[in-house]
């Protein structure tokens, strides 16, 4: 299988993921609410925020991804996403605060994870990303 198989195969994972984090999202805002005041290491300013962004965040990335409208951008940008949602798994887990981010929870049951799993979870699609924006770079550059 080719390389630029692979790596479309993979934007269209990674676009089902964030438009399933963002309906999960969208589908139970109060749940998400209070996942999102359970980060206590956030002002309640930026609480707010994450509220009322991130799952439009998500949702228009899913879609970008899926059909692949600014695609070097949407790569890059769930890339970032994705390093934030991981360092944010570990220290949540490292500082005892076992949460769940709640993207998958509603939509899909079998995928909600607890404890590390999540992190574990979250570095897959990290390294997803990753491979993506090397599979992109690299197509670039030729």
């Amino acid at each position: 299988m080719q390389k630029n198989s692979i790596t479309n195969l993979v934007i269209i994972c990674l676009g089902l993921v964030f438009l399933l984090a963002a309906f999960s999202k969208i589908g139970d805002l109060g749940s998400f609410s209070n996942v999102v005041e359970k980060m206590v290491y956030l002002p309640t300013f930026f609480k707010g925020l994450l509220i009322l962004l991130l799952p439009g965040l998500e949702l228009t990335l899913g879609l970008c991804l899926l059909t692949r409208f600014a695609l070097n951008e949407s790569v890059y940008l769930a890339a970032g996403l994705l390093a934030i949602f991981l360092l944010d798994s570990i220290y949540m887990n490292a500082t005892n605060h076992h949460v769940d981010c709640g993207c998958f929870k509603s939509a899909v049951p079998l995928l909600k994870l607890e404890g590390w799993w999540i992190a574990v979870r979250n570095l897959g699609l990290f390294v997803m990303s990753m491979f993506c924006v090397w599979s992109l770079r690299t197509n670039q550059a030729k």
